[in-house]
C-alpha cells in the first residue's frame, strides 16, 4: 500500500463518535468531509509543500530561450501525478465539471514563468490556474463566459478580515438558532427567483428555505456574500430534485422543515473552513475574475489587454462533451444569473451541438477568435498551455490536439510540444463509459521571441549626478543596442524580450514603455509609489516599506544600496552580507530584491531596528495590520495623566536616576503606559516593531539637545510632551506605509527569504562562522562602514538604549569603546598603541598610507600642544585602520570566488600640529584590498547630502564606492 493510501485511527468514546456523526448528517455533510475540512488547517502547509517536489522556477528569462530545452524538462515531469492529492486547500470548494487537476497549473506556472508575472486562464473554470498562481506568488486573471466561475473563483481566493470572520459567525448563528429553536421563519419577507417548473425541481419546504438564505445573503458585505453564495450553490444541488450532477431528471424527494437550513450551515461551516485554511497561505493576495466570452474583439475596455499576459495556462471547454449551463442551471438560478443566456454562448456545449446539428469544424470556429486573442494578449516570447482532449462526433474521433497547433501557428504562435497524459478511470463525466476519455493532451505554444524597441522613463525625481551614472551602468544588464537618451528623463533602446524581466529590477528608472507591451512598472517604482503609473511622487520616497520607522545617523540611503546589489548581478536567492549593519537598509533591500540577507553588528540598538524592519514583512498581514490596528484603537482614549510605574519596573534600578535625569516624570509616565501595552502583545515581532516605534521619540520627549549628535541637555529643560499623541502619529504612518507595501507585494519579481540578523564583531570571523557562513559562502558584501572617528553611535543613542534595554552608563561605556571607528580609548590601550606607532610596529596593517598618516599625525600632534583628543588620534586611527583590515580579510575569506564587495566610504579631516590633514580611507582600504588578495573592480564618487552625511559637523562633500572582487 502506498504512503498516500495508508489509513490511521483517531481513537474516541463511542458517544462522541456518534455525536459527531448525527451533527454531520444533521447538516447535509459525511464524516470523511467534515475530518478533511477540520483537519485543513492542520495539511494545509505540507500539502503545499508536496506539491512544490517538481517545480522549477527560471532565474530569469533568458534561461526559457531555448524552446527544445524549455519542452525537455517539462516532459521529464510524470505529469499524471497518480499520487498527488488534488483536492487540498480550496480546490475542492464546489463541485465543477470537467476541471483539470491543479498539479498542472503549478508545475507550468512554475517552469514557464516568474514571480510577479501576471497569469491568465482565459477559459477559468472555478479558478484552479486563479489560486496555484496566487500561491506561486504570480499575479492572477481569470476569465470565463459562466458567471458562477467568477464567484467560485473569487471564493477560492478570498483572505476573510477579523470583522468578516464574525460577520458570518454571526449570519451562521442566527440561521442555527433557527434551526434549533420553534421559530415560525416563514413570517420572514422572502423572495423566490423566478425558475421555470420549480415545483418540478424543488420541494416546497427547499423553495421557502432557498428564499431565506438568497434574502439573507444580500445584505453581507461583498467578501462575506461570495462565500455564503458559494455555500447556497452547493445546498442548492443537495435539495433539488435532480438526479444526480451529471443526470439531467427530476427525482421528488422528501425534506423537512428546516432540513434546508441546515444543509446550508453545514456548507458555510465547510466553506468557511476551507477559505480561513487557505488564507494562511495566501495572505491577502488577490486575483482578477470577470465574466467575458473569448470571442469578443480585444479592446481597452476588456478585462485583458494586447501585449499585458506573462503566460497563459488553460483547459478550455472538450467539444460535444459537457453542458455547463445545464450542469449550474439551478446554482445560476438561486444566484441571480441567466443560465439560459450561458447557454448561447456557451463553446464546446453538447447539448447544443446536438441541437444545433454542429459538427468539429463549427467547435474549432468558436475556438479560432479565442486562439487569435491569446495570441494579441500574450507578450512577445511568452508562453501558452492548453490542455484539451479529443472529441467525438457522429462515432468520429477528431485529433483536439492536433487542430489547436494546426491554428495556432496559422495564427503565428510557435509549437514547442506536447505531452499526453492519463486520465484517472474514477473521473466523473456526463458522457458514457464507452466514450470517456483515457487521456488528455498538454499543448505548448509561445509567441515568438523577438527584438522590441523601449523606452526607459528614468524616476520623476530629479537624479544627482552619481545616480544618472549608475542609472547608465544598471541599463547595460538588459544588454541594449541603439541606446541613447530621446528626451530629458527618456532613454530609448532596443532590447531582446526575454530581458525585459531585468528591466523590472532597475532602480532609477520607473517605468518602460513600447508599443509592443503595456506599460511596465519597475519594482522599485512600485515599493516606492504603489501599485500605479501615475501620480508618482516628485521626491525622493526613501521611507518606503519600513525604511522609515527609526532615524539612523550615517545610514547610506536605500535606492543607492539597491543599485549597487542590480550591479552584483546576482542569481535569485543569493547571499548577501552587511558586516556593518547599522538600522538594517541592505538587509531589507535584499529581502525586497530576493536575496537571503545576513547582517551583524556590535550596537544593540541597531540591531533592534533591524529586525523592526525585516520581521513584520514577513508575517501574515491580516494578522499584522489588525493587531497593530487593534492597538491603536486600544490607546486611541487613554488618558496621558495616569499614574504608571511600569517601566521603573521594565528597568534595572540602576538605571532609574538616569531616567528621571534626561525625562520629565510626566513623559514616564506616558512611556509606562505604552509599555505596559505593548509588552501585553504575545508576538514579539510585533512587540519589538511598536518599541522601535518609540524609541523614535526619544529625542523629541527627553531633555536631549534634538539637533546635536550628542546628548546634550537643551536651553530650555522639556516639562512635558504629547508622548501617546506622538506615538499613534507615528504608527498611523507605519501602518499607512505596511498596507502600501502589502497591497503592492504580488508585483515583486522575487521570492523573499528569511534574513539573519545577529550581535557580531566583524573583526573576528567566528561572529560568521558561528551562523553558518565559511569561505566562500557569500556572493556579495555591501557595507557602509563608520567612518574613522565620525559618529558616537552609542552616545547619540544612549537614551533609545536605556529605555529598550535598560542598559545603564556603565553598561554601554564597553560598547561604545568597541566599535570600529570610536573616539573614546582607554589609557592603557593608548599607551599601547602610542609604544608600537614609536617603533613601527603595525602588525595587520598593511597600507603603506596608512602607516604614514598615523606616523605623522602622532609625530604632529606629540610635539605639539593640544587637548586630550588630537593627542588620541593617532591611537585611535591606528585601531581603526587596523579593524579595517581584519574586516576585508574577513570579508575575502567568506566571499565566493569572483564575488563582489562594495563598499561605501568616506574621508575625515584631523587636525594636527596646525596643520589640516585628510584621512583617505578609502586609499587605506584599497592598498589593503589588494594586498588581501582582491582586485579593484571600480571606484566611483556619490555626493553626499541631507541625512546621507556620515558627520554633519565636518562639511563632507562625497564618499566613495569601492567595487572589489575575489
Amino acid at each position: 500500500m502506498s504512503e498516500n493510501n495508508k489509513r490511521f485511527i483517531i481513537e474516541s468514546s463511542d458517544i462522541r463518535k456518534q455525536l459527531i456523526k448525527e451533527h454531520v448528517l444533521k447538516y447535509g455533510s459525511n464524516t470523511t468531509e467534515w475530518f478533511n475540512t477540520k483537519s485543513e488547517t492542520i495539511i494545509n502547509q505540507y500539502v503545499a509543500e508536496l506539491q512544490k517536489r517538481y517545480l522549477n522556477t527560471p532565474d530569469n528569462l533568458s534561461d526559457l530561450s531555448s524552446a527544445s530545452e524549455v519542452f525537455k524538462k517539462l516532459n521529464s515531469i510524470d505529469w499524471d501525478f497518480p499520487e498527488n492529492d488534488t483536492s487540498y486547500l480550496t480546490h475542492d470548494i464546489h463541485p465543477y465539471p470537467a476541471k483539470y487537476i491543479p498539479q498542472i497549473p503549478c508545475n507550468m506556472i512554475s517552469a514557464l514563468s516568474l514571480p510577479g508575472d501576471i497569469i491568465w486562464d482565459p477559459f477559468g473554470g472555478s479558478g484552479t490556474t486563479a489560486l496555484e498562481a496566487l500561491l506561486l506568488n504570480r499575479r492572477s486573471i481569470s476569465t470565463d463566459a459562466n458567471p458562477l466561475a467568477s464567484i467560485i473563483g473569487q471564493c477560492k481566493t478570498i483572505t476573510l478580515t477579523d470583522e468578516e470572520q464574525i460577520e458570518l459567525q454571526l449570519c451562521r448563528q442566527w440561521l442555527f438558532d433557527i434551526v434549533e429553536i420553534d421559530n415560525d421563519y416563514l413570517d420572514m419577507k422572502i423572495q423566490i427567483p423566478d425558475i421555470p417548473n420549480i415545483e418540478k425541481w424543488f420541494h416546497h419546504n427547499a423553495i421557502q428555505e432557498l428564499a431565506l438564505i438568497k434574502g439573507l445573503i444580500e445584505n453581507l458585505s461583498p467578501s462575506c456574500k461570495v462565500i455564503a453564495q458559494v455555500a447556497l450553490s452547493r445546498t442548492v444541488s443537495k435539495v433539488s430534485n435532480q438526479e444526480s450532477e451529471t443526470r439531467y431528471a427530476s427525482k421528488p424527494k422528501e425534506l423537512i422543515k428546516k432540513e434546508t437550513l441546515r444543509y446550508f450551515i453545514g456548507d458555510l461551516d465547510t466553506v468557511f473552513s476551507k477559505v480561513h485554511a487557505c488564507s494562511s497561505l495566501l495572505q491577502g493576495k488577490k486575483a482578477k475574475f470577470r465574466t467575458y466570452d473569448l470571442r469578443e474583439q480585444l479592446n481597452q475596455n476588456s478585462p485583458i489587454l494586447e501585449n499585458q499576459i506573462d503566460l497563459i495556462v488553460t483547459s478550455p471547454p472538450y467539444a460535444n462533451v459537457t453542458d455547463y449551463h445545464l450542469y449550474h442551471r439551478f446554482r445560476m438560478f438561486w444566484l441571480g444569473f441567466d443560465p439560459v443566456k450561458f447557454g448561447k454562448v456557451e463553446i464546446g456545449s453538447h447539448l447544443r451541438h446536438q441541437r444545433e446539428k454542429t459538427g468539429f469544424e463549427d467547435y474549432m470556429s468558436e475556438i479560432t477568435p479565442c486562439l487569435e486573442n491569446c495570441f494579441k494578449a500574450l507578450k512577445p516570447g511568452r508562453f501558452a498551455v492548453f490542455v484539451v482532449g479529443d472529441s467525438v462526433f457522429n462515432k468520429i474521433l477528431y485529433n483536439t490536439a492536433e487542430a489547436y497547433i494546426k491554428e495556432a501557428t496559422r495564427l503565428g504562435f510557435e509549437y514547442i510540444g506536447l505531452i499526453s497524459r492519463n486520465l484517472p478511470t474514477s473521473r466523473r463525466s456526463f458522457q458514457s463509459h464507452a466514450r470517456r476519455a483515457t487521456n488528455e493532451s498538454i499543448v505548448i505554444l509561445r509567441k515568438p521571441v523577438k527584438d522590441i524597441e523601449i523606452q526607459l522613463h528614468e524616476a520623476p525625481y530629479k537624479l544627482w549626478a552619481f545616480e544618472k551614472e549608475l542609472l547608465q551602468r544598471e541599463i547595460q544588464k538588459l544588454s541594449p543596442r541603439n541606446l541613447t537618451q530621446s528626451g530629458e528623463k527618456v532613454w530609448s533602446a532596443t532590447v531582446n524580450c526575454l530581458n525585459l524581466d531585468k528591466a523590472k529590477k532597475l532602480t532609477f528608472i520607473h517605468k518602460v514603455t513600447s508599443s509592443e507591451i503595456q506599460p511596465l512598472a519597475t519594482w522599485q517604482s512600485i515599493v516606492e509609489n504603489g501599485d500605479t503609473l501615475e501620480n508618482q511622487s516628485l521626491r525622493k520616497e526613501s521611507k518606503y516599506a519600513t525604511h522609515g520607522i527609526h532615524e539612523y545617523k550615517g545610514k547610506f540611503y536605500p535606492q543607492l544600496c539597491k543599485s549597487l546589489l542590480s550591479l552584483s548581478n546576482l542569481k535569485e536567492g543569493s547571499t548577501v552580507l552587511d558586516p556593518f549593519m547599522g538600522s538594517g537598509t541592505t538587509i531589507l533591500e535584499s529581502y525586497l530584491s530576493g536575496y537571503r540577507a545576513y547582517g551583524c553588528d556590535i550596537n544593540p540598538l541597531a540591531l533592534k531596528i533591524s529586525k523592526a524592519k525585516t520581521e513584520v514583512l514577513r508575517m501574515n498581514p491580516t494578522i499584522l495590520l489588525n493587531t497593530l490596528k487593534t492597538f491603536l484603537r486600544t490607546i486611541e482614549h487613554e488618558d496621558p495623566s495616569t499614574n504608571s510605574n511600569y517601566l521603573y519596573g521594565h528597568l534595572d534600578p540602576q538605571a532609574h536616576a538616569e531616567l528621571e535625569s534626561w525625562f520629565p516624570q510626566s513623559v514616564i509616565n506616558k512611556i509606562g503606559i505604552l509599555f505596559e501595552k505593548i509588552h501585553k502583545i504575545p508576538d514579539n515581532r510585533i512587540t519589538n516593531f511598536l518599541e522601535v516605534i518609540v524609541s523614535n521619540l526619544i529625542r523629541d520627549i527627553s531633555q536631549q539637545e534634538p539637533s546635536d549628535l550628542r546628548i546634550r541637555r537643551r536651553k530650555e529643560p522639556l516639562l512635558d510632551a504629547p508622548v501617546i499623541d506622538m506615538f499613534k502619529q507615528n504608527l498611523k504612518k507605519q501602518i499607512s506605509k505596511l498596507e502600501s507595501y502589502f497591497n503592492s507585494v504580488d508585483y515583486s519579481p522575487s521570492l523573499f527569504s528569511k534574513s539573519n540578523i545577529w550581535a557580531g564583531d566583524c573583526r573576528k570571523i567566528d561572529s560568521f562562522t558561528s551562523h553558518g557562513l565559511t569561505e566562500g559562502t557569500i556572493d556579495a558584501v555591501i557595507t557602509s562602514p563608520p567612518y574613522a572617528t565620525a559618529l558616537p553611535y552609542i552616545d547619540t543613542n544612549r537614551l533609545s538604549l536605556l529605555i529598550l534595554m535598560s542598559l545603564s552608563s556603565k553598561q554601554r561605556d564597553p560598547i561604545e569603546e568597541d566599535l570600529i571607528g570610536s573616539r573614546e580609548i582607554r589609557n592603557k590601550i593608548k599607551g599601547e598603541l602610542e609604544y608600537r606607532i614609536e617603533r613601527g610596529i603595525f602588525d595587520n596593517i598593511t597600507s603603506t598610507y596608512a602607516v604614514d598618516i598615523i606616523t605623522e599625525i602622532y609625530k604632529l600632534n606629540k610635539e605639539s600642544d593640544v587637548g586630550f583628543r588630537r593627542k588620541n588620534m593617532a591611537s585611535l586611527l591606528y585601531s581603526y585602520f587596523s579593524s579595517m583590515t581584519y574586516f576585508l580579510d574577513n570579508m575575502h575569506f567568506l566571499l565566493k570566488e569572483k564575488g563582489s564587495a562594495f563598499i561605501v566610504i568616506g574621508n575625515n579631516t584631523t587636525k594636527a600640529g596646525g596643520k589640516d590633514l585628510i584621512i583617505d580611507t578609502a586609499k587605506m582600504l584599497i592598498e589593503s584590498s589588494e594586498q588581501l588578495g582582491f582586485s579593484i573592480e571600480d571606484k566611483f564618487s556619490i555626493t553626499v547630502t541631507g541625512d546621507n552625511k556620515k558627520n554633519s559637523s565636518k562639511l563632507i562633500k562625497e564618499n566613495t564606492v569601492l567595487w572589489l572582487r575575489k
